[in-house]
Formats: structure tokens, C-alpha cells, sequence
């Protein structure tokens, strides 16, 4: 039987490693683009709120506590302008300090918390592991396995919170980037958007979850094309693969980097500004559409999440864990509000 893994000491040694910021804050809805479906429909998308409550030491105006527990939808916004966004360990860090939050304080019936947008800051969501910081500290199969760890217990956990998650992908979407963004339930993409598999080409398979998220998203066939052939996917073929389910309309990004994909996308130097893109405004103000459209109550999309997670376990297990959390909610609330309704 394998050791229990000491995340808290992982986490202390990876602190202090590169550059880089994730932050978490408010999405508000407003009307400034559209998203078209698959399915040719158009939503209006929302633009960002100023940033608030971030994490790595940032001087916030309000508490993670507060954002969750005052705010419907949320945003993870993931900054290293120097190297497109890649994620060094700081950062893998401070994502798993979201995710503690969220986890802690989403089981809370009065948070108003129900919907989460991961992203990348001015125009590219991420370029995988901060492969400058791979050169200096991880050239041994242990430290990249301690790294695999970590963001596999990151994402899984950030995959089984009470929240709807979707990640906007604006740019590029490389190596452990693509792992990130299938992390997610949804994605929505930019007229930008370039995700691409590129770990074949850097020696390595995923070992985030993204083959694992792929699978279950395409099946198996598909998964092996894309992380064999490293192709590079626009968005058309987002979409066309099953990968995202939207194309979100809006003006270009003057300030998205373009570049090849092929080697170490991270080493050219982007003029990343603060436009964050129509992916993720669209993706904000789908969610905010559950609740304003759908009228259904913050606590209630929660559990909606929560019995997909406990169904995905198959068989009896998914069955009891349906069953748990719809005893959680009958003779609720907003159970008894609809049902005298309907008097």
C-alpha cells in the first residue's frame, strides 16, 4: 500500500518557485457580445469586474469568503504575462488554495455561489507548465511526478465542487493548458483559440487528467488521434471535435500573441493586455442565464452539479449518491416554494 501523499509540505516547497499570479473575483453580466452554439443560437456575454479577492498575497477589497458567499459567478483568472500564462508552481499552489476555499465554503445553503470560469489574462488562457522552471527544478522523474500529484489532486477536486465550471479559452491553449481547460464540465472558445496536445512533442503523455478528461469527452479514439497527431485545433474544430460546444462572437484581441506552438511556446516575450476576451464574457453570463433565465435558486444548481458527480460513479454508488443529495433538497425550501406554486 502506497504512502498518503504530504501535499502540505509539496505545497510549501512549491510556493516559492517562478512567477505568476491565480487570482479568484466576481463576473458580473452585461451585455457587450455574443456567443453562437452549435445549435445557432446567440447569447449576450458579460465582461469582467474589476479584480477582487485574489490569491498570492494580492491586496484584495474583499475576502475569498465574502466573493463566494456575495457572488454568483466566479472567475480564476490565471496571470503570467511573461511566459503566456504558463503555470509555474506558484501558481499550482495557489489554484489549490481556491479550490480549499470553494470546497470549504460552496456546502454553506446561504453562499450565492453556483458557477465558475477558468481563464488566462489578456487574450491566451495557458501555455502548460512553466517549462523555465521545468529547466531549473524538475528534470527528475520524482519531481514531476510530485507536480503530476499535485495538479491532479487540484483539478479532480476543482472537477467535483458544487459549482458549474466552464473554461473560456481565448489564445493558446497548450500542453498542460488543454489539460486544464478539459478540467472543466464546458468549454467555450474564442475565435482565437488554438488548443493543442503538445506533450508528445515534448517527450511526455498528460499528467494532469487531461487523457483522462479527453476520453470521457470524444472517446477513446479521438482522445489518441488528437494526443498523437498534436494537431493544433482552432475553433471551428473545437467544436467539430466535441472539445468546446461554443464559439463566442466579439471583436479580436488586439493584443494576442501569435507565434509556433511546436517548441517552447512560453519563451517568446507577449504584450499581454487587460482584455480578457469574449469567451469569457460569454462564458459569465451563460451561467448568470441559469439562474436569471432559468429561475432556479444558487443552492439548487449546486446540487444539480453535485448528483452529476455522484452519478458518474455508475452503477449502485451512483444511484445512493443520487438518491443523497435528492434528499438533501426535497421538502427544501425551494422545493415547497414550487410545489405551492403550483396550488
Amino acid at each position: 500500500m502506497s504512502n498518503p501523499v504530504d501535499f502540505s509540505s509539496m505545497r510549501a516547497r512549491f510556493a516559492g518557485l517562478g512567477a505568476g499570479a491565480v487570482r479568484l473575483h466576481a463576473l458580473a453580466p452585461s451585455a457587450e457580445a455574443s456567443v453562437r452554439l452549435r445549435q445557432h443560437q446567440h447569447l449576450p456575454a458579460t465582461a469582467a469586474t474589476p479584480l477582487r479577492g485574489g490569491g498570492g498575497g494580492d491586496d484584495s477589497e474583499m475576502t475569498r469568503a465574502d466573493l463566494i458567499a456575495g457572488n454568483h459567478v466566479l472567475g480564476v483568472r490565471l496571470e503570467n504575462p511573461a511566459r503566456r500564462n504558463a503555470m509555474s508552481p506558484k501558481m499550482m499552489v495557489e489554484l489549490a488554495e481556491i479550490v480549499d476555499d470553494l470546497e470549504a465554503r460552496c456546502g454553506d445553503h446561504s453562499a450565492a455561489a453556483f458557477g465558475l470560469v477558468l481563464y488566462g489574462a489578456g487574450g491566451t488562457f495557458c501555455s502548460g507548465f512553466d517549462l523555465s522552471v521545468a529547466r531549473e527544478s524538475f528534470l527528475t522523474s520524482e519531481a514531476g511526478v510530485e507536480m503530476c500529484l499535485l495538479m491532479q489532486d487540484t483539478l479532480a477536486r476543482m472537477r467535483r465542487l458544487p459549482l458549474h465550471t466552464v473554461a473560456a479559452v481565448e489564445g493558446y491553449a497548450l500542453g498542460g493548458g488543454a489539460e486544464l481547460c478539459m478540467s472543466c464540465d464546458r468549454r467555450i472558445v474564442g475565435q482565437s483559440a488554438a488548443v493543442q496536445f503538445v506533450q508528445g512533442r515534448m517527450g511526455v503523455t498528460p499528467g494532469w487528467g487531461g487523457a483522462s478528461w479527453l476520453t470521457q469527452a470524444v472517446g477513446p479514439a479521438t482522445a489518441l488521434k488528437l494526443l498523437a497527431s498534436a494537431e493544433r485545433l482552432t475553433a471551428e474544430r473545437c467544436v467539430e471535435a466535441g472539445i468546446a460546444e461554443a464559439i463566442a462572437q466579439g471583436p479580436l484581441l488586439a493584443d494576442t500573441v501569435d507565434g509556433d506552438a511546436a517548441g517552447d511556446p512560453a519563451d517568446a516575450e507577449p504584450a499581454l493586455g487587460r482584455n480578457d476576451g469574449p469567451a469569457v464574457r460569454a462564458a459569465a453570463d451563460l451561467l448568470h442565464g441559469f439562474h436569471t433565465a432559468g429561475s432556479i435558486a444558487p443552492r439548487i444548481l449546486r446540487e444539480l452539479k453535485a448528483a452529476v458527480v455522484a452519478a458518474s460513479a455508475g452503477g449502485q454508488a451512483g444511484l445512493d449518491g443520487e438518491r443523497a443529495v435528492f434528499g438533501r433538497v426535497w421538502g427544501g425550501p425551494a422545493n415547497l416554494a414550487a410545489l405551492n406554486r403550483g396550488r
